[in-house]
Parts: structure tokens; C-alpha cells; sequence
């Protein structure tokens, strides 16, 4: 079918207009803000010796921004910010071809998102993939976008030890073709296939075995022995006293598990032998007070959904404080007079309702129940809350900390969907407006 010319104008004016936002994210988050973990990965990338304890997909895709596209942060910000903008604009112009233009606007530079989107961390590369993938279903059935599919879906899926999770969901809107049991089949299947082939892809690019179960672990042990009023030994630290009840206590962190080793002062496993002990107790603390283990898990969930805790870490806006540390990453660390603003009124916001994810995850499993009830419900809808719901639930027993990161995929799920469902509420009332 040819096109008509105002429907080629009209397209002009949405591609310059999805072209600017891009080009004015990219310039408000220059050149992108990083932490000790994603120095780390920087430098093990240019070093060509990955470690596992963050997934070495995400460091072998860093590596090649940095070497072959531009050095430093910058490179990585632009491969996240274009995944997330591309995936948002192709999955708004799938759902209403021009009039949702307003959507990847409102998505990408709503503050709570917003504040931590130019952040260089892993959690980032996964929403953008999940982006893309979500983007996907609203293309022509075709090998291609089946390919882009898989491939975003891969990459999601390998850049966070969750984020399976997340991705059965969008599998399940893919397998549509099938119907009934054979499309519920086919989606454990092909679930049960790309959680293999991410664990194994991070596997063989690992140098390094660090086994970073280790931090959850630790976080459990003292957890549990904080949420049960009891003395605690590290079995895997054969030096270090027992540590009284009291102590455990006032030290132990529940929003984060190094905070804890710090003021208790206990080391890491150092050996084989180390882990095992540790693995040992685990299932030793865990399996013997199931209560004090479903306290503990529920007080750093409620700390990660901000319910018991101001947002921890809601806004990454923000210079580093060290430096000297990321200067051989050839960081940029003068924010310009627009970028001071900005970073001063987010922080200045950070701990309102709106940067707090039980708001989001409560406003989710509303939108399910309408949306499953009402005549203009979407499929691709309800995935994409059970995506964002099912990875937050997900972190009850796989956090080993508060991040607010953690739930950001949550966040973007929920205000997608909300704004979806609101725009088919306004333009199924217009309609029977102009009806009558």
C-alpha cells in the first residue's frame, strides 16, 4: 500500500521528534554516572579478565562500547539510552502509530525514572533489552523481529541474575501463535532454554569464579540470626569470634550486606572450604527457623519498597564522591549549571511518594484486575505488569540488598501500562462521545 504524503510527513515529523528527545536525554545525562561496581566492570573489559561476580555479559558489551565506540562512560550511556528509547518509541508508534508519541516523553524523563537513568549499571542495560523486546510484539510476525526478539530477550535476560523472571511473561505474548496448553508448553520450553543459555554464556566468559551467591548468603545467616535474638559464629570465618545476640543486633543491616561485614568486621570466604561452610549454615539457619527467615526477607523487601526506609540510592544524578577512582575511566566530573539544577531538585524530592516502589507495585496488581476485566484489556498489557510485578517478587528471596534499582523495571512497567490503559480509557470515551 503506498503512502499517502501527509502520512509521509506526519512520520518525518514523529522520527525528528523522537530524535530530538534522544539527542536531549543523551546531552542531560553526559556522560553518564557510575559507581565502584560498574568501575569495576569497566576496567575488567579493557583488561579481558572477567569475573562473575557481576554477569560477564554485560562486561563483554560494555567492553565493546568503550573500545570500538567511545571510550569511558559515554559509550555505554548512549547503548543503554538507545535500547530504552528505541524499544519505548517502536512499542508507542506499534500501539496507536502517531498519537502515542507523548510515551517514551513521559517514560523516560519521569523523575523517578529519570534520576538513575544514566547511571552505568547492568540494571540499565536490562530495561533497555526488555524495551527492545517489548517492542517487538507489536511488529509484523517475521524471522527478523523473532530474531530481535530473542537476541533482547538474551541480553535482558543474562545482564541480571533476576531478571528470568521478568522475561517468561513477554515469552508467554511471543508464543502467541500457538494456542492454549501448547502456548503455556512452549513458553516453559523456550523459558526453561534461555535460562540455561544466559547461566552458560555468563559461565564461559567468566575468568574468575567469584560466586557472588556468597553475598546473599552471608546477608541470610546474619539475617536470620538478627530476626531470631541469637549468638552467631561465621562458619566461614574460623578466626572470628562468636558474636553475641546484642551485637548481631545493633550492627546487623537489613538493607545491605556489606554494611553488615563492615560493623561486625567479618571477612569474606577466602577458600573452597570457606564456601562450604558457608553454604552449610545457610541451610542450616534457614531450614531451622523458617520464621525468623521469612522476617528477615520481609524486612529488607520492605526496605527495597521503601515502606520502613526512605528510597535507598533513588537518585544516581549525582557526581561521584571518589574522584580519583573513575579519572582512568576518563570521566567527566563537572555536571554544567543545567545539570546542577536538576540534580539539586531531584534530590531534593527523592524520598516523595512518587520515588517509593510499594506505590507501584500496589498500582500494578490494581491495573492487572482492570485490565483483565475490562473490554478494551490488552494481552500485551497484563504481560508486561506480570513482568514488572513477577521480578519484584522475585527479589523477597534473591535481594541481598534495598537497591531502589532493583525495582526500577517495576516502575517502568507500571507507569507504561497506566499510561496505555489511561489513553484507551480517553479515546473509547471520545468515541462514544461523538457516537451519541
Amino acid at each position: 500500500m503506498a503512502v499517502q504524503p501527509e502520512q509521509g510527513r506526519k512520520w518525518l515529523t514523529d522520527s525528528r521528534l523522537f530524535i530530538l528527545g534522544f539527542v536531549l536525554l543523551a546531552v542531560l545525562l553526559y556522560p553518564g554516572f557510575i559507581s565502584p561496581d560498574s568501575k569495576r566492570q569497566i576496567l575488567e573489559g579493557r583488561s579481558g579478565v572477567y569475573g562473575d561476580w557481576h554477569p560477564p555479559v554485560v562486561t563483554f558489551l560494555w567492553s565493546i562500547a568503550d573500545r570500538f565506540f567511545i571510550a569511558g562512560t559515554f559509550g555505554i550511556l548512549l547503548l543503554h539510552l538507545s535500547l530504552f528509547w528505541w524499544g519505548l518509541c517502536s512499542f508507542t508508534t506499534g500501539l496507536w502509530s502517531s498519537k502515542g508519541r507523548w510515551l517514551p516523553f513521559l517514560i523516560c524523563f519521569y523523575p523517578p525514572i529519570f534520576g538513575i537513568e544514566g547511571a552505568i549499571w547492568k540494571d540499565l542495560l536490562m530495561v533497555g533489552a526488555l524495551a527492545v523486546a517489548l517492542a517487538t510484539m507489536k511488529k509484523p510476525p517475521s524471522k527478523k523481529w523473532s530474531a530481535v526478539f530473542w537476541a533482547a530477550i538474551f541480553v535482558g535476560t543474562a545482564s541480571r541474575y533476576n531478571a528470568w523472571v521478568a522475561a517468561i511473561p513477554l515469552i508467554f505474548i511471543w508464543a502467541h501463535r500457538w494456542k492454549r496448553w501448547r502456548r503455556l508448553g512452549m513458553t516453559a520450553a523456550m523459558s526453561i532454554v534461555l535460562l540455561v543459555t544466559t547461566v552458560l554464556a555468563n559461565s564461559l566468559l567468566a575468568d574468575k569464579k567469584e560466586q557472588p551467591w556468597q553475598s546473599l548468603a552471608i546477608h541470610d545467616v546474619f539475617g536470620v540470626a538478627a530476626a531470631t535474638n541469637q549468638p552467631l559464629k561465621p562458619a566461614w570465618c574460623s578466626e572470628c569470634p562468636t558474636y553475641s545476640a546484642e551485637k548481631i543486633g545493633t550492627h546487623h543491616q537489613a538493607f545491605w550486606w556489606e554494611g553488615t561485614l563492615r560493623k561486625i568486621k567479618v571477612r569474606l570466604p577466602e577458600s573452597k572450604a570457606d564456601l562450604d561452610a558457608l553454604r552449610s549454615q545457610w541451610k542450616e539457619m534457614v531450614f531451622s527457623n523458617p520464621g525468623g527467615y521469612l522476617r528477615h526477607r520481609s524486612d529488607t523487601f520492605f526496605f527495597m519498597l521503601a515502606i520502613t526506609m526512605d528510597p535507598w540510592g533513588a537518585t544516581y544524578y549525582q557526581l561521584p564522591k571518589r574522584k580519583h577512582i573513575f579519572r582512568q575511566l576518563n570521566h567527566n566530573h563537572q555536571l554544567n549549571l543545567v545539570q546542577t539544577k536538576i540534580q539539586s531538585w531531584l534530590y531534593e524530592v527523592r524520598t516523595s511518594l512518587f520515588f517509593r516502589p510499594w506505590i507501584y507495585l500496589l498500582l500494578a496488581l490494581i491495573l492487572l484486575v482492570v485490565n483483565w476485566r475490562w473490554r478494551l484489556g490488552r494481552g500485551e498489557i497484563t504481560a508486561l505488569l506480570l513482568s514488572g510485578v513477577g521480578c519484584e517478587l522475585s527479589l523477597f528471596i534473591m535481594a541481598p540488598s534495598s537497591d531502589y534499582r532493583y525495582s526500577l523495571w517495576l516502575i517502568i512497567t507500571t507507569v507504561i501500562a497506566g499510561a496505555v490503559m489511561g489513553a484507551d480509557h480517553r479515546s473509547s470515551r471520545l468515541s462514544r462521545t461523538s457516537s451519541d
